[in-house]
């Protein structure tokens, strides 16, 4: 089984090896890549896509979040988004924005976190089942009843979300 390899950097985010994707995923000392991307419907109707994690996932299964992956060796942030964009969701030809990049600290890893956000173009969704279980494009009062009923949300994606939702993503809407 071919393991994915991942570039391990500094706090200033310089390349200084390489690491097992497992590995830097089991050691918060080992700071790798990450992308996150919101998808949303419409400048107008800012509907969210979210995507429910599969319940194979190691890493927070059954847990709502954005298209999220990791960085592999000799790819940069874009292409990484774009991969999983057609991985998971069989979506080509977005238009992709970054926004931003961020250090992630979590209990059983770190990683430098890139920000993407781009318009849903209506393509045909073709979910990838061993990462998502379901998609559901939501507004903000949605997803609040379903945090009141007890769903999970990726922290990071939701703190992301109501950004967007507050307009602090406006200038890089299409």
């Amino acid at each position: 089984m071919h393991e994915e390899v991942l570039e391990l950097v500094n706090e200033k985010d310089e390349v200084i090896g390489d690491v097992l994707k497992r590995v830097a995923n089991a050691n918060p000392q080992l700071i790798h890549r990450e992308i996150l991307v919101l998808i949303y419907e419409s400048k107008e109707k800012r509907d969210v896509l979210f995507e429910h994690r599969s319940k194979n996932k190691t890493v927070d299964p059954l847990r709502w979040d954005g298209v999220a992956g990791h960085v592999t060796k000799g790819m940069n942030t874009k292409e990484a988004a774009e991969m999983e964009i057609s991985e998971e969701l069989g979506l080509h030809d977005l238009e992709l924005k970054y926004i931003s990049k961020e250090l992630v600290h979590y209990p059983n890893e770190t990683h430098f976190c890139s920000l993407f956000i781009a318009p849903y173009n209506h393509g045909t969704i073709t979910l990838e089942l061993e990462e998502v279980e379901e998609v559901k494009f939501l507004n903000e009062s949605a997803v609040n009843q379903m945090l009141h009923s007890g769903e999970q949300f990726s922290p990071h994606f939701l703190k992301m979300t109501r950004a967007f939702w507050r307009g602090d993503f406006d200038r890089f809407l299409i």
